[in-house]
């Protein structure tokens, strides 16, 4: 687990490679949270990484459109929490 202790913001993580790259992030340790235009499916994408954590993982989920600048403000008071 080399990214253990990491925390990273993950956008388009609904699909394919935002996905992917979360999956990835997980998988070595990181924490992460999610972001993607969809909720039900960033929440679908959420569930599913949350449910073989290590002690102090976590994975959130966040709509958000990153054209939106006040969302993307949003999700950076969200990952500093």
């Amino acid at each position: 687990m080399i990214l253990k202790g990491v925390s990273a913001i993950v956008t388009g993580a609904s699909q394919g490679l935002g996905v992917a790259i979360a999956e990835t992030f997980v998988a070595e340790g990181a924490s992460v949270l999610l972001c993607a235009r969809t909720t039900s499916l960033v929440d679908d994408v959420c569930h599913r990484l949350s449910k073989n954590l290590a002690d102090g993982q976590h994975v959130y989920g966040r709509t958000c459109v990153i054209a939106v600048p006040a969302q993307i403000n949003a999700v950076m008071v969200e990952a500093h929490k």
